[in-house]
């Protein structure tokens, strides 16, 4: 992993809490000063490519992607990646690599990829899929605001 942040900016890792799985980049922060990502509920080979993808545009314009905005560099169901910036309360919790790789660093911002249910509606809108509820965990919360479940049992 370190020789990969090494070579070319940064490197996806993908796990399984649970049962769900969790994908994030390492090295953003500290090859480019942008902000990890990390998306939930997607396998690993999808997590891998939605973040490869994002990562790559973004580390090829130079710019970060701002929180809030809606991401249409990949193909995905309903309205596509919505950007949402990560309340600092999960940031050494679920995203467990990245409280090694930095380890001993200030904070790390992270923004979360939030994908679509059909409808085009987001993790947090009125009305979203209640049945894919629990695959994203609504980081922009505080953890401890976070409405109880398999996120808020993850230490």
């Amino acid at each position: 992993m370190r020789g990969e942040i090494a070579e070319r900016g940064w490197s996806v890792t993908t796990h399984t809490y649970g049962g769900s799985p969790v994908g994030y980049t390492l090295g953003l922060w500290h090859s480019y000063r942008f902000p990890e990502m990390a998306i939930f509920g997607l396998d690993k080979a999808e997590s891998t490519e939605v973040l490869e993808l994002v990562a790559t545009g973004a580390a090829a314009s130079r710019e970060p992607i701002p929180a809030g905005q809606l991401v249409d560099l990949v193909e995905m169901p309903g309205a596509g990646l919505r950007l949402r910036q990560v309340d600092p309360s999960w940031t050494w919790s679920v995203l467990a690599l990245a409280r090694q790789f930095y380890s001993g660093a200030p904070e790390v911002p992270f923004l979360q990829l939030n994908w679509a249910d059909d409808d085009g509606r987001f993790p947090g809108d009125e009305g979203f899929d209640e049945r894919l509820a629990g695959l994203q965990p609504m980081m922009w919360l505080a953890a401890d605001e976070h409405p109880e479940g398999r996120w808020t049992e993850i230490d």
